[in-house]
């Protein structure tokens, strides 16, 4: 089982609005609202897939109750703990005309230690060895950079594999627990290396010595088609080809739930590999929010071009 914690959620809306200006007045030509957040997300991907996933998290008011009955319409199975506070709306705006995607983020409010022990005590009822929990997305406002850190610790000595997908200090401390998986890209290893990566063998190096010091693997996704997958022992570089895509939104979170349904099936790694990068390109592909499938990535999968990292 495959548990995703998602501490930070939003209601997404996306509107398309044709010439869109700044200090005017513009009509949107429709508008679509989906439960955001990485852990979410990944879920939702998990499901496609056909993998056992729980959706847990933080959420509140109509926004929130908005999330869960949505996942509950889409079978993606979940258990929330619910906070005093509304759950923030994110909105973006697209302007086909001018080709210009403009991102309007709520900050949210705080949570409370008494929001996250209820949100631990649940998991903790649930989680057993062998299974995953995976913790994606910014912490809010409330939420201690060692937090994270603490709950891969105890999740590990436990015997339970732990996903590491987020920024700043709680990324660097949380790397230094030991997660069995974590997922960043240039910037974020970057920042977690404390210096420029310029070219695939930098991040290859660096993405090595982060393995070294204790991370199982580690998943540098540098665009929807293009990733490198990284352990102590080997580590391999995987392309796609150049296709259309709808948007590239999205795609490193069901990379990465591709990964771990992989390791949950003891899949060896350069498979686990191409088929990530697959289902990335076909998630950023979809155009009508459905989930990705195992048949849409069939195809994709024996166009991957993987190569060995020295």
């Amino acid at each position: 089982m495959i548990f995703t914690v998602t501490l930070h959620p939003a209601l997404d809306k996306v509107s398309v609005v044709r010439d869109f200006e700044v200090d005017g007045v513009g009509m949107t030509e429709r508008t679509r609202q989906t439960p955001g957040g990485q852990g979410i997300q990944i879920s939702n991907v998990l499901q496609g897939l056909g993998a056992r996933t729980v959706a847990m998290g933080l959420i509140g008011g109509a926004a929130g109750d908005w999330i869960r009955d949505q996942l509950d319409l889409l079978g993606v199975p979940n258990d929330f703990t619910f906070t005093a506070n509304e759950t923030r709306t994110n909105l973006t705006i697209l302007d086909p005309d001018n080709d210009t995607c403009t991102r309007i983020l709520e900050p949210g409010h705080p949570v409370t230690a008494e929001n996250l022990q209820e949100l631990w005590e649940k998991l903790e009822e649930q989680v057993r060895p062998g299974d995953t929990v995976v913790f994606a997305g910014k912490n809010p406002a409330g939420v201690t950079d060692h937090q994270l850190a603490d709950w891969i610790t105890i999740l590990r000595d436990r015997g339970i594999r732990t996903a590491l997908d987020t920024t700043g200090m709680a990324m660097k401390i949380g790397v230094a627990a030991g997660p069995t998986v974590i997922r960043p890209d240039r910037a974020q290893l970057e920042a977690l290396c404390e210096k420029e990566l310029p070219d695939r063998e930098a991040l290859a190096a660096a993405a090595r010595t982060v393995a070294a010091n204790g991370v199982e693997r580690v998943v540098v996704t540098l665009s929807h088609r293009e990733a490198l997958f990284v352990t102590a022992g080997e580590s391999f570089h995987v392309c796609g080809p150049i296709l259309e895509t709808a948007a590239a939104r999205g795609a490193a979170d069901a990379l990465l739930a591709s990964v771990l349904w992989d390791l949950e099936q003891g899949t060896a790694w350069q498979e686990t590999a191409r088929r990530a990068v697959a289902v990335s390109m076909a998630h950023a592909a979809c155009t009508g929010g459905a989930p990705v499938t195992l048949n849409d990535v069939a195809d994709l999968y024996t166009q991957m071009v993987l190569e060995p990292l020295s």
